[in-house]
């Protein structure tokens, strides 16, 4: 977790409230669209399954911490 959070310029606390949350949500069945394009635009990897790196890497373009280049090359 420390090499991630230093990747996305997040604390590693960060990084745990960002596991505990993937966690609950990953374990989660929900039937709707909205859901549903929000996880193809996370799972950068386009392949059904969306890791916790991914999952952090997504929301980090919100971090006021996070420099902007580092926030484009996420979302790519």
């Amino acid at each position: 977790m420390d090499e991630m959070a230093n990747s996305l310029f997040v604390s590693v606390s960060e990084i745990k409230a960002l596991y505990e949350l993937f966690k609950k949500i990953s374990n989660a069945i929900i039937d709707n669209g909205l859901i549903d394009k929000i996880f193809d635009l996370f799972d950068t990897k386009h392949n059904g399954i969306l890791l916790l790196e991914e999952f952090a890497c997504a929301l980090s373009v919100f971090h006021p911490n996070v420099p902007i280049d580092e926030k484009n090359d996420c979302m790519c």
